[in-house]
């Protein structure tokens, strides 16, 4: 019942039927840059539901939470930081803005690769701009230990998925429907989700527990009564 409330309060905000479009398609909207994210979100959360329903206590008592891209907005979102409705807010934005920079930037792309040093995958770029004449080629996500994404422009990265395969990477593959995110291509969707932010600002709240960003390490937001970094920070 309560995922069911959030799908509908989801409804409202997008202006579709966000289950629907998961289970029937069309696939091609559910893969685009503009909703994928909705539907990560919603998944996020309902899984976060779904430990509440089974284990209410564990749920209710965890210390931290983290996730990476749009799972670090259902992390403050869980947290209390954001409220579901807002969390989703902030996701549309960021999908709307990566779609405006897609239709600019039309040649992005993005590949994963498992199996080779974090030397070896740089080193795979920078040959990859070699034989391409590119601009942009690089990892733009860790995912474990050996297991990277890379993105750039779409010549450079479809070279570096060719020079994973010869280097025997133990997986390397094309990405569909993903931009090359945290690369100078999607840099400016930064500013279109501080402008969200800004205006959503006053409905922040401290967390309960604490909340990890996948990009720093170092600065996570702490639960309230412990002190450390403000909201204010986080906005900035």
């Amino acid at each position: 019942p309560r995922v069911e409330q959030k799908l509908r309060a989801a409804a409202a905000i997008l202006g579709f039927d966000l289950l629907e479009l998961c289970l029937n398609g069309p696939s091609a909207k559910l893969e685009s840059v503009e909703y994928n994210g909705a539907a990560m979100y919603m998944a996020g959360w309902a899984a976060y539901e779904k430990f509440l329903h089974e284990e209410p206590g564990k749920a209710r008592s965890i210390s931290a939470v983290a996730g990476i891209e749009v799972g670090e907005y259902v992390a403050l979102s869980v947290a209390g930081v954001l409220s579901f409705e807002t969390g989703l807010e902030l996701v549309l934005a960021r999908g709307r803005a990566l779609k405006e920079l897609a239709d600019v930037y039309p040649d992005q792309a993005v590949c994963s690769i498992a199996g080779l040093s974090e030397d070896k995958v740089k080193q795979l770029c920078e040959q990859a701009l070699s034989a391409t004449g590119e601009d942009i080629c690089q990892i733009t996500m860790v995912l474990f230990s050996r297991g990277y994404v890379v993105g750039g422009r779409r010549k450079s990265v479809e070279s570096f998925r060719q020079l994973g395969e010869q280097a025997g990477a133990l997986q390397v593959r094309i990405l569909a429907g993903q931009k090359a995110n945290h690369t100078n291509l999607t840099q400016s969707v930064q500013w279109a989700i501080k402008a969200k932010l800004r205006e959503l600002e006053k409905k922040m709240l401290r967390p309960w527990c604490d909340v990890y960003f996948n990009a720093r390490s170092d600065f996570h937001l702490r639960a309230v009564g412990h002190g450390a970094h403000t909201l204010e920070e986080v906005r900035s």
